[in-house]
């Protein structure tokens, strides 16, 4: 490693967010499982602590065994507000469950806000 890197993972790793708490390294590795790693910073110096699962549920949507289907180049995951949940999707559903879906459109909504108003 050149100076100023510090090595996190060794069995790679995708989509790294800083925690909002500001002492936190999250990752997802190559199997979808997110991981945290606790950190301190002096100045120049970066110490990171060893990595530990998150939550023991994967994450994401893969197919083939550790080929994540969503390289979109967006995370496919994010903290809240607080750092203290994880917003995901799990993969632990077999592939012919059913999902009921419902999902509304609104169309010209500002039109029709307009309208309502004006009564």
């Amino acid at each position: 490693m050149s100076e100023g890197m510090s090595q996190i993972s060794t069995g790679g790793a995708s989509y790294p967010l800083w925690s909002k708490s500001g002492n936190q390294l999250l990752y997802l590795t190559i199997e979808g499982r997110l991981m945290v790693v606790d950190y301190t910073a002096d100045g120049q110096t970066f110490r990171p602590s060893k990595p530990r699962p998150w939550s023991d549920t994967r994450i994401g949507n893969f197919g083939v065994p550790g080929t994540p289907l969503f390289n979109s180049g967006f995370r496919p995951y994010d903290l809240t507000p607080d750092g203290r949940r994880v917003i995901t999707w799990k993969t632990d559903q077999p592939a012919d469950t059913k999902i009921n879906l419902h999902v509304t459109m609104l169309q010209n909504w500002f039109d029709e806000l307009q309208r309502r108003v004006k009564k």
